[in-house]
């Protein structure tokens, strides 16, 4: 699971969920019993989202004071509401502007040690400027990679960007560079790891690259990944 917290992307995400008629369930968790409803998005905008269930339930079959947890399916999508109201068949919350993605990944990422010193070096333009830097890389697949960059480059990597991408320790690129774009951040993982002035970035290559070398620490032989293990999503 991935935390997101870019509201246009939430948005998007939330209107896919309606159009596509995903189901959406909806608990409640206390000390004695879990209280729960399965129901579609009846009503969104950016201010405020309306959940109708396909069984009617009571006005306090939810309890007000206590987390709302609700799951999208179809994205997999997870988030929580403290504030809401309810009526007869209905809940009404704001819109939300962070969520849990769950990642559905058709290839393994393979994941480096921190002893391994592994880099990506790529280069990206902001506000006209062109800007060119190395960081550690902390994974690698033929469809992506995961590296982590200081906060202070937090302004100008964003999810959406596009970069173009250089080097990586131990592969040999087809191309002199190649475009790739960042589909996520996270900014609260691993902080047994990397300390708190880091951020966690994921990429996904703009095309699977033909193989991948993967050596890390302790590894007997390297590992190799290619282009033709890729299998189609389910």
């Amino acid at each position: 699971m991935w935390s997101l917290d870019e509201e246009g992307r939430i948005f998007e995400l939330l209107k896919s969920v309606v159009e596509n008629r995903n189901y959406v369930n909806v608990w409640q968790r206390s000390t004695k019993n879990t209280t729960q409803a399965r129901g579609v998005i009846k009503d969104l905008d950016r201010s405020k989202c309306t959940i109708a269930f396909s069984k009617k339930i009571g006005r306090d079959f939810f309890v007000n004071g206590e987390t709302l947890y609700i799951h999208c399916e179809g994205i997999d999508i997870i988030f929580k509401k403290e504030n809401f109201s309810a009526d007869d068949g209905t809940v009404v919350f704001k819109t939300p502007t962070k969520l849990l993605v769950k990642e559905k990944r058709r290839i393994e990422r393979l994941r480096f040690k921190y002893q391994d010193f592994k880099e990506v070096e790529f280069s990206f333009s902001k506000e006209g400027t062109l800007h060119k830097t190395k960081q550690m890389l902390i994974d690698i697949s033929i469809l992506g990679i995961g590296f982590i960059a200081p906060k202070s480059l937090a302004a100008n990597l964003e999810v959406g960007d596009v970069i173009t991408i250089h080097m990586m320790s131990d592969q040999k690129l087809e191309a002199e560079s190649f475009k790739a774009k960042i589909v996520n951040r996270i900014e609260n993982e691993e902080r047994d790891k990397y300390s708190d002035d880091y951020i966690k970035y994921g990429v996904e290559f703009e095309e699977p690259l033909e193989i991948v070398i993967y050596q890390s620490k302790d590894l007997v032989a390297p590992k190799t990944q290619r282009k033709n293990s890729l299998v189609p999503s389910s």
